[in-house]
C-alpha cells in the first residue's frame, strides 16, 4: 500500500484507492451541505457565487467549518483499516484528533497557508 522508498524519496506517496470512491464522493457531499448551511444557493463545492462570498466573508467559511470537524463519517475515514495501516506504518504510536482537519479553501487565501496545519495536542485521541 504505502511504498516507503518513494515517501522517503518524495516526503510524499500518492495512495489510489486508500479512501472508496464513495466515501469520496459522500465527503463531497457532506462538505456541499455544510457550505449550503451557510450559503444556501451554493450549487457546488467550485460555485463561483459561493466562492466570491467565502473570499469576502472567511466568517461563513468558519461557520462551514465548524459544522465538519465532529462529523462522524468524516472522523471514521481516519480509521478505515487502510488509513490506519498507513499511518501505523508512518508513525510509532498513531494518535487521531477529535475534531476533522477538514480544509475549505478559496483562491488567493494565504492565511492559513502552512506545511502542516497545527492543532493542540491535547484534542488527539488514541484510537487503537
Amino acid at each position: 500500500m504505502l511504498d516507503m522508498k518513494d515517501f522517503a524519496m518524495n516526503g510524499f506517496s500518492r495512495l489510489p484507492g486508500a479512501i472508496a470512491t464513495e466515501d469520496l464522493n459522500q465527503v463531497r457531499d457532506i462538505g456541499l451541505l455544510a457550505i449550503q448551511a451557510v450559503y444556501p444557493t451554493a450549487k457546488n463545492l467550485q460555485d463561483s457565487n459561493w466562492v466570491q462570498k467565502a473570499s469576502a466573508r472567511p466568517d461563513l467559511v468558519a461557520e462551514a467549518y465548524g459544522l465538519l470537524q465532529n462529523h462522524s463519517f468524516l472522523h471514521s475515514l481516519g480509521l478505515n483499516e487502510k488509513m490506519w495501516g498507513i499511518a501505523c506504518s508512518l508513525l510509532n504510536d498513531p494518535l487521531m484528533y477529535e475534531k476533522v482537519a477538514f480544509r475549505i479553501d478559496v483562491p488567493h487565501e494565504t492565511k492559513e497557508m502552512a506545511w502542516w496545519h497545527w492543532h493542540d495536542p491535547l484534542q488527539r485521541v488514541r484510537v487503537m
